[in-house]
């Protein structure tokens, strides 16, 4: 059986124009993976306001995939053709072609790869296309990023040990490289030299969504799950602090 793996950020998507909306979306999240505590006083308004935004969030997936379907005029956030290829990988994982699909990514936001996990399953209908989400801080990735913690190459042995350790996936060991496609905008070069011919190379993508068009549906999801706006704010400000002038 094979498995289908592929980067993030310029493969499957360019999420420039939309990473600060969905830190505001995800904002507990955004809080858990970067340790910022919420003092006493402020906890019950933090878990309302996180009750809000997930209703939000969840909206806002399902508008910006109504958006990306669009004939004429597609968001853009995902690489054109994207959601056509995942419908064609279910049908194969489905018959059992395909064993698994993962998103392997250098992105440190955790919630950036749930987004467009979120998108994919909603456009094939199904919560179970994609087994595992790697991100920059994954924990079976520490070796990678201690021997080079300022730019981490994926790493052939570690991408072994998750297919075969990892919870979701525990795949048969050992596993060989032709059971595997990887996909990305970048060289890896343990990877391509593992894989050869099943490391595929792709184009950068590179074009950015309108932020006007996003900005519309952001304040829309909002108003439409009646989002605390100033309960918001408040929140942000624990991430973006107004400096006091001297």
């Amino acid at each position: 059986m094979s498995y289908f793996i592929f980067d993030l950020d310029h493969t499957l998507a360019n999420l420039y124009s939309i990473h600060y909306f969905l830190m505001s979306l995800r904002l507990k999240q955004h809080f858990d993976e970067y340790h910022i505590p919420v003092s006493y006083k402020d906890q019950s308004q933090f878990e309302r306001l996180s009750s809000q935004l997930d209703k939000a969030y969840h909206l806002f997936v399902q508008q910006i995939l109504k958006e990306e379907l669009s004939p004429h005029h597609p968001l853009g956030i995902l690489r054109p053709g994207i959601l056509s290829i995942m419908k064609h990988i279910h049908h194969l994982k489905n018959k059992g072609t395909i064993k698994h699909v993962l998103i392997y990514s250098n992105n440190s936001s955790l919630y950036c790869l749930e987004f467009i996990k979120d998108i994919i399953q909603s456009y094939v209908k199904s919560d179970r296309l994609l087994s595992d989400l790697v991100h920059w801080y994954h924990p079976m990735r520490e070796e990678e990023i201690s021997s080079s913690p300022n730019y981490v190459g994926k790493d052939w042995n570690t991408l072994r040990d998750i297919l075969i350790k990892s919870q979701p996936i525990q795949a048969s060991d050992p596993i060989s490289p032709s059971q595997i496609y990887f996909f990305d905008d970048m060289n890896h070069i343990s990877l391509s030299d593992s894989l050869q011919t099943h490391y595929v190379k792709v184009p950068p993508y590179t074009y950015k969504a309108s932020i006007e068009k996003i900005t519309m549906i952001y304040k829309s999801v909002i108003y439409d799950t009646s989002v605390d706006i100033h309960q918001l704010l408040h929140f942000l400000l624990y991430i973006f602090p107004i400096s006091e002038e001297s």
